[in-house]
């Protein structure tokens, strides 16, 4: 591949660590974070947004705070010691509860992790992969509470309250309108080509991301042996 200052798409080994080369230099310039995404082409919105609710409705700002009410209640007996709100919203997002978060990395191997985790459904199974990658994102607030109902976008690097949030490199967007899909000139998308993620997700493992590592843990081990035994994916 030539020499360039970007990259559009990955579909081999080459490309894949061009992609690396350009984005994952440190470089003083520019701040980024990543955020992988198994089917490129849908909107990149928060996981509150992209719920439907038992009656087949898109949750509401009530339903979000009745399910963060309920987490908040019922998580208690599982953690050491008290949180604040912000970082009970952290845990909640992380466990897979719908919020108005959105999950990013400042590891680009987290992200493309992420993009190639599942296997597509029949009908996406062409459908391209992407990792976005956010230059010059909003500074993060680290140690610092403040709402969630934010009036404009805001990041927030959550405490190391939990070892998943340590292992994935983790930081969050919180967004004013959940429900309105995130689009800044700041945002650039590169596409993984749907036949190179199950070899791309073999480079990740040998470069000592995968499964035990994301989800550290019995679960997380279990998952990742169990890939390297069978290949189900």
């Amino acid at each position: 591949m030539s020499q360039s200052n970007s990259v559009h798409s990955i579909v081999d080994q080459d490309t894949f660590f061009e992609f690396m080369r350009i984005y994952a230099t440190p470089d003083s310039r520019k701040r980024r974070i990543f955020r992988g995404q198994a089917i490129a082409s849908k909107p990149l919105l928060p996981s509150i947004a992209r719920f439907k609710t038992s009656k087949g409705e898109e949750y509401n700002e009530d339903d979000e705070d009745l399910l963060f009410r309920m987490f908040k209640q019922r998580a208690a007996s599982f953690l050491d010691r008290s949180y604040d709100d912000l970082s009970i919203w952290a845990l909640a997002q992380h466990y897979g509860l719908p919020t108005r978060l959105m999950d990013w990395s400042y590891n680009p191997l987290i992200a493309a992790y992420f993009a190639t985790e599942h296997q597509a459904n029949k009908d996406e199974e062409k459908e391209p992969s992407a990792i976005f990658i956010f230059e010059d994102y909003p500074e993060p607030v680290i140690g610092q509470h403040f709402d969630i109902k934010v009036s404009e976008i805001k990041a927030f690097a959550p405490a190391h309250l939990d070892i998943r949030v340590v292992n994935q490199r983790g930081l969050f967007t919180v967004h004013p309108y959940p429900w309105k899909p995130l689009q800044d000139s700041r945002i650039l998308c590169v596409v993984i080509a749907a036949d190179y993620r199950r070899s791309l997700r073999k480079q990740l493992n040998l470069l000592g991301v995968n499964e035990s590592i994301i989800y550290p843990g019995l679960d997380g081990l279990s998952k990742h042996l169990k890939w390297m035994k069978t290949d189900a994916w």
